[in-house]
């Protein structure tokens, strides 16, 4: 009997740690959508950004500034 009980033992340890992994994942996966559509935001205001910056960047060629 004490060899069945260290084998329930060891799968109900097995088991708790595959719960564990489990979570781990979801958690992973959770934050990896919550980054990506983080990192989706940043591109589209640094391709604002860009955008904004060549529009001026025209502009000023367009027009002489002196001091």
């Amino acid at each position: 009997h004490e060899k069945t009980e260290q084998i329930n033992i060891a799968v109900e340890s097995i088991s708790a740690v595959s719960q564990e992994n489990s979570a781990a994942v979801e958690e992973v996966s959770a934050s990896t959508e919550e980054l990506t559509a983080q990192a989706n935001e940043l591109q589209t205001a640094v391709d604002t950004l860009n955008k904004m910056a060549s529009e001026l960047e025209e502009l000023t060629k367009q027009f002489k500034f002196s001091d």
